[in-house]
């Protein structure tokens, strides 16, 4: 049996389905290898989730051309199962359009569980508040100018601008408390006694 005598074996309906899950399945192949190979991003493909990924406002963009992707897949091979089995065609739609949504809900919360492991790499500079550090250039007496500490702040070292209301000098290799933060992230900082 050739491809178009299988192809002709099925009326108009049942390959509109295989339509839906062939083409659905072979965008969905192509967009798992794409993820794995160079990474998850939909820009190709026209998604905006990189276009709001700042704006808090917004979780989970629901329509995107990988949720269409699955609800369409979905659609096709549910749709084909329930009618292979003689179930009628309205039926199969309505099994072939749950189970597109439900898998579309499900990535959806999986996509949101997955968010919730990002990291923040930048430093919040009232971390410091706290932490002891150096002083690595000299810090004038009486914040009458800037100097710099190296400190520990969320797991890497950073030389962060100070100030002190000590009244003698700091110098360098001194050890030294972060007492506040001013406004410029300017450390306000004591010698540690």
């Amino acid at each position: 049996m050739s491809i178009s005598d299988w192809w002709a074996s099925y009326d108009s309906f049942a390959q509109v389905l295989w339509g839906c899950a062939l083409i659905g399945s072979t965008f969905f192949i192509f967009q798992l290898a794409s993820a794995l190979l160079i990474g998850d991003s939909d820009s190709a493909f026209g998604d905006s989730d990189e276009l709001v990924e700042t704006d808090d406002g917004v979780g989970y963009q629901f329509f995107t051309f990988r949720n269409l992707v699955i609800f369409v897949t979905m659609l096709g091979w549910f749709g084909l199962g329930t009618y292979a089995e003689g179930y009628s065609k309205i039926t199969s739609i309505i099994v072939g359009v749950v189970a597109g949504l439900v898998m579309v809900f499900i990535m959806a919360w999986l996509m949101s569980q997955i968010s919730k492991l990002k990291q923040d790499g930048s430093m919040k500079i009232n971390n410091a508040i706290g932490k002891v550090g150096t002083v690595y250039i000299p810090i004038p007496a009486n914040q009458s100018g800037k100097g710099k500490v190296q400190l520990a702040v969320q797991g890497s070292t950073h030389e962060l601008d100070a100030v002190t209301t000590e009244s003698e000098t700091l110098s360098t290799g001194t050890a030294v408390s972060v007492t506040s933060v001013r406004p410029g992230n300017v450390l306000i900082v004591e010698k540690l006694k």
